[in-house]
């Protein structure tokens, strides 16, 4: 070790190029597989049965795949657990919203109603307190009991242990605390405040608002879960057509639900070439250094030293590398995974929250120990099976070094820039759609729009008519604001939401005929459109008494569902009905809207496309959306806004303000971190390919010294020296690139179905990209091949 140390501490420049190049790589894929074994490889923390659990969605024939509102009604979720024969057991979610008030303010918290059994279904129960009795059940608003989370118990009392003997002003009404849940506990997305659900056999089954979570039976598979869940779903269409004629249900798993993985396989995939190419790199330095070192061996195993004390020498020192390189790693994996967490917008699950646990360290350092022993052990072997005579006399004879090594040399260098080629496809095409994501137009201009949300608690507020006109009260106060040229209230806001799933059809089509569609009901006022700067196509906006009435019979439709009900027609006066889940109405259209983009851009589905706008009292939603379009800065309005909606009344908690262009990258951060995150790993790629070319062709400069000197003495020419070391690079360039493209094709095929408005298979990519590799590979190449050229004969000679 003291040899090693002395060795390492003599080459500084080596040292350090190994170890942070291995840091680098190590760190990236530590990095990388923190995430993905957080969303996609850590079992869930339930214990044993963890695998066995599943949500269950309600689907539609008219209704999109991966629509999000494909939750069950109250009565559906009774005959699922009682007649489901998959199942030990069925619960049900209704997600909220939660104003916690206090005397100074009214926040708003995520929050659940759960059916009673819910926790001990999971295998989870209070830290402190008790879990929900069955009595306790009751319908949304009417609970007496709450369980809160650990952090807001240290939020709200301080920790207080009595926490169990107070009470929270829930939504208006005292709610006595019953129980706090263990620390980190969140369950199922960030919720903080937890409220005991009645379910109710007498519900309206068209009101689809819970989400099931089932318990399958031991051997089940999620296949036999599904088939059993959609036999109790054609067993209820039998029984009740009006509401459940073509509802199926199926079941996933709980983490495939709320954790996407798509595309996790592809990055670990890339940030695994990475730490190919940096241990291709490492092992190009070892090998380059040990060929320097060679005389010192010859004269080590002349001298008496076996062939294994030769192996463990240039081990050792590999190994050292390796730790350090594996250390530093292991830190820049630290940052990187608190860097992750930190710049996210929106938190993954708490049992989903990536983090660098033992597992993955273990992951570190076997990467580390398979780096060194992949670094080291095919030098150390070449060199110790040397005989020392053959070893000294190729020393002395060999002007251009060992063949065999030159051939290690170049195949690391074609490894190298293969690697980077598809490392650089996947950085392009991500960061094109990336940036396709982010100029997308939406349908209106983002820059003057100021967005937020806030939510109406209490019982005075129960009558759609009640809320509306504090609707209209609010919408009248942040238009007095100055600065403010319009403001309208929707319940969704345009490309980063939808709006409810609805059914439309024409009048004389029966429920679920061939003309009936799937669409989305968005609540709008009657400036909406003032404020998103826009005028309707066709028709008029709402009048204030249409607002105001949750039995208004006018509806404003798009464009697109226009076209599709009466193509080449005047869609005004005409009726079509809507199906809810407060049953079907006719309505009429009065106004025709353009066509805007309302869920993320990437996610759009026919569904989606197709909007019905109703009076914003006909939704009856407690949430509502404000949009507020400013003559200058929108960031100005943010305080003045609040202030307004809570003079209107001080419980109504504001919250999610931001900016329409904050908003939209808010929406796509994922896609742009991704696209960042594969550029930073094709420019690490890149560097180290170049930094593999530049190095081979040292060495061979350094080795063919004497031989570049005869060149010279003889009468060549400087540039015949410079030819013949560029085309030795570029010929290992072409041979990577060749050796690349197979490998780039899988990436762009992996990545295709992700992207958005960016073909995959752009012949103008596919002739950059190689075309730019290549030009790095001829400055790499070039630069040492200039300094051969000045080599002074007589001093190479010499």
């Amino acid at each position: 070790m003291r040899s090693t140390i002395r060795s390492l501490r003599s080459t500084p420049g080596f040292t350090l190029a190994a170890v942070l190049t291995l840091a680098v790589g190590i760190g990236a894929f530590t990095t990388v597989y923190g995430v993905v074994d957080a969303m996609v490889l850590r079992p869930l923390p339930f214990g044993d049965r963890s695998p066995r659990l599943v949500t269950l969605h309600s689907t539609h024939p008219t209704q999109a795949t991966d629509w999000d509102d494909s939750d069950l009604s109250y009565a559906d979720l009774i005959d699922l657990s009682e007649s489901g024969r998959a199942f030990d057991r069925v619960e049900g979610i209704l997600g909220r919203n939660i104003a916690l008030a206090s005397d100074r303010d009214s926040e708003r918290v995520l929050g659940a109603s759960v059916t009673p059994g819910l926790f001990a279904m999971l295998g989870v129960a209070p830290a402190i307190g008790r879990d929900f009795r069955p009595e306790a059940a009751a319908e949304p608003g009417f609970e007496t009991e709450v369980i809160i989370s650990d952090a807001l118990w240290h939020r709200l009392f301080a920790g207080d242990p009595s926490v169990t003997a107070k009470t929270l002003l829930i939504n208006g009404r005292a709610v006595a605390v019953v129980g706090v849940m263990p620390p980190r506990f969140s369950f199922p997305e960030g919720q903080q405040v937890w409220l005991p659900l009645k379910s109710d056999r007498t519900a309206n089954r068209a009101r689809r608002q819970l989400l099931g979570v089932g318990l399958m039976r031991e051997g089940v598979t999620v296949e036999q879960a599904t088939s059993d869940a959609d036999r109790v779903a054609r067993q209820l269409a039998e029984r009740f057509p009006d509401t459940n004629r073509d509802w199926r249900v199926v079941a996933m798993p709980m983490r495939q639900f709320f954790v996407s993985g798509s595309g996790a396989s592809t990055i670990l995939a890339a940030v695994g070439l990475l730490l190919a190419v940096a241990c291709a790199n490492v092992a190009g330095l070892i090998v380059t250094r040990s060929l320097r070192r060679r005389q010192e061996l010859t004269v080590r195993a002349a001298l008496g030293a076996s062939r294994a004390r030769l192996i463990t020498l240039l081990l050792s020192e590999t190994l050292a590398l390796s730790v350090l390189g594996g250390a530093l790693g292991i830190l820049l994996a630290m940052w990187g995974i608190a860097a992750i967490v930190w710049i996210n917008p929106e938190p993954p699950p708490y049992w989903a929250t990536p983090e660098l646990d033992l597992r993955v360290a273990l992951i570190a350092i076997m990467t580390t120990a398979l780096t060194a022993i992949a670094s080291g052990l095919v030098p150390a072997l070449r060199f110790s099976r040397a005989h020392p005579a053959n070893a000294l006399g190729s020393g002395t004879r060999n002007v251009g070094g060992a063949p065999s090594t030159r051939r290690a040399q170049r195949l690391l260098v074609v490894a190298q820039v293969a690697v980077s080629l598809s490392l650089l496809v996947g950085a392009t095409l991500l960061g094109r759609s990336s940036m396709q994501l982010q100029s997308a137009d939406a349908g209106f201009p983002l820059a003057p729009l100021l967005s937020l949300r806030f939510y109406i608690a209490g019982d005075a507020y129960d009558a759609p008519a009640a809320k509306a006109m504090a609707v209209a009260r609010v919408l009248d106060q942040v238009r007095a604001i100055p600065g403010v040229s319009a403001v309208g209230a929707t319940g969704s806001i345009p490309s980063d939401d939808g709006g409810a799933g609805v059914r439309v059809s024409l009048p004389g089509q029966s429920a679920g005929g061939r003309g009936e569609l799937g669409a989305q009901m968005i609540p709008a006022s009657a400036t909406l459109w003032d404020a998103l700067g826009l005028r309707l196509q066709q028709g008029r906006a709402f009048t204030d008494t249409e607002s105001r009435a949750a039995d208004a019979d006018v509806a404003i439709v798009n464009t697109r569902l226009a076209e599709r009900f009466w193509p080449k027609q005047d869609a005004l006066g005409r009726t079509f009905s809507l199906v809810t889940n407060d049953g079907t109405q006719t309505m009429r259209v009065v106004g025709v809207a353009p066509d805007l983009v309302y869920e993320e851009f990437g996610e759009t589905t026919e569904q989606s496309q197709l909007n019905v706008y109703v009076p914003i009292a006909r939704a009856n939603w407690r949430t509502v959306a404000l949009l507020v379009r400013a003559s200058a800065d929108p960031a100005a309005l943010a305080a003045p806004a609040r202030q307004s909606v809570r003079a209107v009344d001080p419980t109504f908690a504001v919250y999610d303000m931001l900016t329409m262009e904050d908003r939209r990258a808010f929406t796509h951060w994922g896609e742009t971190f991704m696209g960042e995150t594969y550029t930073g790993f094709a420019i690490a790629a890149l560097l180290l390919a170049g930094l593999g070319v530049w190095g081979t062709t040292s060495q061979s400069v350094a080795e063919r010294t004497r031989e570049i000197g005869l060149r010279l003495a003889i009468g060549a020419a400087p540039r015949n020296v410079v030819s013949m070391f560029v085309r030795q690079g570029i010929g290992l360039g072409v041979l990577g690139v060749a050796a690349g493209f197979p490998l780039a094709v899988a990436m762009a095929a992996s990545l295709s179905a992700g992207l958005f408005n960016v073909s995959a298979w752009d012949a103008r990519m596919w002739l950059a990209l190689p075309t730019a590799l290549m030009v790095v590979m001829l400055l790499a190449t070039w630069l040492p091949a200039r300094r051969a050229s000045r080599v002074e004969p007589a001093s190479a000679l010499r």
